[in-house]
């Protein structure tokens, strides 16, 4: 998980922005419960620019 959750970072940050999106949505299916993926998944979606997306992810495993 840590892995991927790393290639999602990466490709985030050479600007695969869409991929990286796409990467984290898998993760939070997988790892429901994990607030950092939940946190970068928002990060993602806020980037992409859809920001209604992104407070769905703050909300998280945590509320």
């Amino acid at each position: 998980m840590e892995t991927k959750l790393e290639k999602a970072i990466e490709l985030r940050k050479s600007g695969h922005l869409q991929e990286s999106n796409e990467m984290l949505s898998h993760l939070v299916e997988e790892y429901p419960d994990h607030a950092s993926i939940h946190y970068q998944c928002a990060w993602s979606y806020d980037l992409l620019g859809e920001e209604r997306q992104a407070v769905f992810f703050m909300k998280g495993p945590l509320s």
